[in-house]
């Protein structure tokens, strides 16, 4: 079974440009916050979760100060029983616990023992249930600035009024105009 996983350590912040793999990319924080972004959303993911991206999907990664975290790479072929669209999902202990014990390998499953360790953690990403952490990315072109903007800076806490007047917008349209999910995610 395809599957190769890795876990490293950054103290400084890591920044990745938009690229795309063959394989599909779990990528689980295990320390420190990091943010990803896609065409169609961008997610932050903390300590305690993970984010699935499918094979060909282009995203972008940045972690906010120092970062540990492990990364899940899984043959195309594979990725058939998981998640068709990026998500995210909290880490199961076990899952934590199958990552580590597949990046000691160093490789791929060489026998039948690392091949039901990796099977254990196909089968932790397929049944773990996505959690609306992310933010879709909206349409408006003022809107999508704003969101932008939050996400290189996650501790701006501008107010709506402010964020209003910065695009160009007013606050009752910037307010009627935003994804549900927004307000979820920022006092407003």
């Amino acid at each position: 079974m395809p599957l190769l996983a890795i876990e490293q350590r950054d103290r400084a912040i890591r920044e990745t440009a938009p690229h795309t793999h063959t394989k599909g990319q779990l990528i689980a924080s295990l320390a420190g916050l990091l943010s990803v972004s896609t065409d169609g959303g961008s997610w932050v993911v903390p300590a305690t979760h993970a984010i699935w991206i499918p094979p060909r999907v282009a995203h972008a990664m940045m972690s906010h100060g120092a970062f540990a975290g492990a990364m899940v790479y899984i043959a195309e072929q594979e990725c058939g029983i998981l998640h068709q669209m990026p998500c995210t999902f909290r880490v199961s202990s076990l899952l934590r616990e199958a990552i580590s014990r597949a990046a000691s390998w160093g490789q791929p499953p060489r026998n039948e023992m690392e091949s039901r360790v990796a099977a254990v953690i196909l089968d932790e990403i397929a049944t773990s249930p996505a959690e609306p952490i992310g933010l879709t990315h909206p349409n408006d072109p003022r809107l999508r600035r704003i969101t932008d903007a939050i996400l290189a800076q996650l501790d701006d806490n501008r107010s709506l009024e402010d964020w209003a007047a910065w695009s160009g917008m007013a606050p009752r349209v910037c307010l009627k105009s935003q994804p549900a999910s927004i307000s979820r995610y920022r006092p407003v």
